[in-house]
Parts: C-alpha cells; sequence; structure tokens
C-alpha cells in the first residue's frame, strides 16, 4: 500500500508469507504479510520507509463473499480511549529517536491526558518503552543490541520527568521485557533476518542487557528528578484458559489465575516490592491476535461485536465487582 492523499494505495499485491509460523489451511481466519509505503523517510537514502505488516481478515475477506468498509490514514492518530472516548495513544511527524529536543506536540498531548486524569481522580501507571523502538534506531543502530541507545533512551526518560514529573508517581521503565525471545522485533528493535542464525542468540542477550542497564539509570535518574516517585518493571503473566466450558474446566482455569495473586502475596511477605496488580485489559477491546471483539478480555463489557455493530455502550461485568473486591481486600478476599 502507498500513503496517498492521506488514504492507502495498493503498491504491490501481498506476499502469502509463512514466516508468522501461521498456516491457512482450514482456519476461518486469513493472515498474509504486506508492505506499506510511508511518507516518511527516516534513513534519509531519498525512499519513502516501507514497513511491513501482518494482516489477519476472515476468511470470507479472502474468498469474496464478506464486505466491510475499511478506512486508512496516514495523519496523526489517537488508538484506545479512556471511558469518556478520550484518545490514549499518539503518533505525530515521524521522528528518528536521536533529536535533540523533544517534539512539543507529543509531550503536550500526554500532559492533557494525564491531567484529564488526575482531574477524573484516575492515578496513571506509565510504560516509557512499549514496543515503540523508532525504525532508524532499529535500522541504523541495531535497535538495543547498540550501547548508545541507552543514552537515546535517557535523554527521552529525562524529558518525560521533567514535563510530567507533576502528573505521575508510577513508571515502568520496559514492557514484557521477558518477550525477547518471542518476538525481539518489537521488544528490542532486532530483526532477525539481517544477522547470522549463530549470531543471533548473542545479539538478543547483550540487547536485554542494554535494556536492563538503562532500566536501571533511569531508575535513578527518576529517584534524582522525582521525589517519592517509583519505577517498576514489567513481565508478562499469561492466562490460564478453560479447554471448553465444561464448568469444571472453568473452575480449574479460575483456579490457577486466582493462584497467581496469592503467588504475589507470597513473594510480598517474602520481602519482594510490589507497586500493583494491574491485569492488562479491563475493557472490553479488539485481539491483537485474531482481530475480534469477542474474546471479551475486559472487566467492562463494550457492545460491539467482532463486524464493528453496536452501540459502544459500556456495561460493568460480575469480574468488575469481583475485581473490585480484590482490591479493597488487598488480595485477601479472591472468592
Amino acid at each position: 500500500m502507498r500513503i496517498q492523499d492521506g488514504m492507502a494505495q495498493p503498491v504491490f499485491k501481498y506476499s502469502k508469507t509463512s514466516d508468522t509460523g501461521y498456516t491457512n489451511a482450514g482456519s476461518e481466519l486469513y493472515r498474509f504479510a504486506v508492505y506499506v509505503e510511508t511518507d516518511y523517510d527516516t534513513d534519509r537514502d531519498g525512499k519513502y520507509d516501507l514497513v511491513k505488516a501482518y494482516v489477519q481478515v476472515p476468511r470470507a475477506a479472502v474468498e469474496g463473499s464478506y464486505k466491510a468498509p475499511v478506512v486508512f490514514s496516514a495523519n496523526p492518530y489517537s488508538a484506545g480511549q479512556m471511558l469518556n472516548g478520550s484518545p490514549l495513544k499518539y503518533q505525530g511527524p515521524a521522528l528518528d529517536g536521536t533529536e535533540e529536543e523533544p517534539l512539543e506536540a507529543g509531550l503536550k498531548f500526554y500532559e492533557d491526558v494525564f491531567t484529564y486524569m488526575k482531574e477524573k481522580s484516575i492515578e496513571p501507571l506509565v510504560t516509557l518503552h512499549h514496543y515503540e523502538q523508532p525504525v532508524y534506531l532499529a535500522d541504523n543502530f541495531d535497535g538495543w543490541y547498540d550501547r548508545r541507545v541507552i543514552d537515546l533512551f535517557l535523554r527521552f526518560c529525562r524529558a518525560c520527568f521533567e514535563r510530567y514529573g507533576h502528573l505521575v508517581k508510577y513508571w515502568l521503565t520496559f514492557n514484557e521485557i521477558d518477550s525477547v525471545f518471542r518476538h525481539p522485533w518489537t521488544t528490542i528493535g532486532f530483526c532477525e533476518e539481517r544477522y547470522p542464525a549463530e549470531k543471533r542468540e548473542e545479539m538478543i542477550y547483550q540487547s536485554v542487557h542494554n535494556q536492563f542497564v538503562a532500566s536501571a539509570l533511569a531508575t535513578k535518574l527518576l529517584h534524582q528528578m522525582v521525589p517519592g516517585a517509583l519505577m517498576g518493571c514489567m513481565l508478562t503473566k499469561t492466562t490460564t484458559y478453560p479447554l471448553d466450558c465444561n464448568p469444571a474446566n472453568m473452575l480449574k482455569a479460575q483456579a490457577d489465575n486466582r493462584d497467581h495473586i496469592n503467588a504475589i502475596a507470597e513473594a510480598i511477605e517474602d520481602g519482594c516490592e510490589v507497586m500493583g496488580y494491574t491485569p492488562w485489559g479491563c475493557i472490553d477491546l479488539v485481539s491483537m491476535s485474531t482481530c475480534e471483539m469477542s474474546k471479551r478480555y475486559g472487566f467492562i463489557y463494550v457492545d460491539l461485536d467482532d463486524e464493528g455493530n453496536g452501540t459502544y455502550d459500556r456495561s460493568r461485568k460480575k469480574s468488575f465487582y469481583w475485581y473490585a473486591k480484590v482490591i479493597e481486600t488487598n488480595g485477601a478476599d479472591l472468592d
């Protein structure tokens, strides 16, 4: 696809690649790779950047029996919403990550979000690096493999602490830092295909080491600049899902997930510092892996189906009241 006049236009036919580790045979979901030509040139070679993207659509869409409107835009966008509809994500003009000064429009955007949250008595928990490695650093620095990226990250952290220190108390350095072997591209900006197989593992470990160093230095910087602020880390905890809707399996999965909270309590007793337990997806949202609403992740139900039909009205599920009780009792009551 090509971005033209703010709209995506086809450039060449998609490639049915196998690098997703997924087969389309016998599935109702069809996955393939496309390349999107952007409207920016991060490596300054005179050519617009191409971004590889994996697309997942219903099989009916590929076979021609499915119709749905799709809109693409090249303008700065917002994705994800607060309960009042305010956007949570900003992407402005393309930056390469080496700038001396931060983008004021981006700083102002988040300042407005955090200010609004404070007005509504919502305490923000901010992740500094959430799969947002600038492509320029991935292409020209080998992502986090290059020690210089630590200093660039700390410059970014300093700008955040200076601007939002009075609005944000709780911070995280890296999102799912343990996910690096599952998807090194999003975690450390490391493109495996560019390097010999025998060198990849060493590069991944070095990249994670650099993130550990960056995390420690960012924590030190936060404590110097924002006394009383707290910095944490984030690990992936995969949820246990039942095999089917058999009540026995449902109860067993539920018990396993509650045991995880008990394990956190035991860790605290052993001296581990825990800032909080924040489940991902407090509200129903589109699944990243399957592009559907019907997984119904959240404590809050959203009236929206997989085809985009619905009122978008939101209502509390039983799990909402259960988790409210967990919070009120600090994990003592999990029934």
